[in-house]
């Protein structure tokens, strides 16, 4: 299912936190709140998320291929009484994404494809 930034963030507002395989791919979502969602399975190609406020999001098996995650936040530090997973990169494809000075303590990045990632003051790796 393909969705607009606007769609998404009207969707997130209201509540909804299940995106999986959601096509956003182009989408321009810099600075946006959306911690806790769910994104397994969705296309994010040359999105631009950087500066999201992204913490315990399930970027399980995501494409971010091209994407910009600059100054990203997507640390999974938990709160005190949190029952939130770490923020989850597992199997996706992250080739050639922007993650500069993202912040990336506690994520998990296992087997994502990192082959030309950005990684330059990243924190957490």
């Amino acid at each position: 299912m393909t969705m607009t930034a606007a769609e998404l963030l009207k969707a997130y507002a209201k509540g909804e936190r299940n995106f999986k395989g959601v096509d956003l791919s182009g989408a321009n979502l810099e600075d946006a709140e959306l911690s806790e969602a769910d994104f397994s399975g969705a296309d994010f190609t040359n999105a631009n998320l950087s500066y999201a406020d992204l913490r315990y999001v399930n970027f399980s098996g995501a494409i971010l291929n091209g994407t910009d995650l600059s100054g990203a936040i997507l640390t999974s530090a938990k709160a005190i009484g949190s029952d939130f997973s770490n923020a989850d990169l597992s199997n996706a494809d992250l080739r050639n994404a922007n993650l500069r000075n993202a912040n990336l303590s506690g994520t998990d990045l296992s087997y994502a494809d990192t082959n030309g990632a950005d990684f330059s003051g990243a924190i957490g790796i």
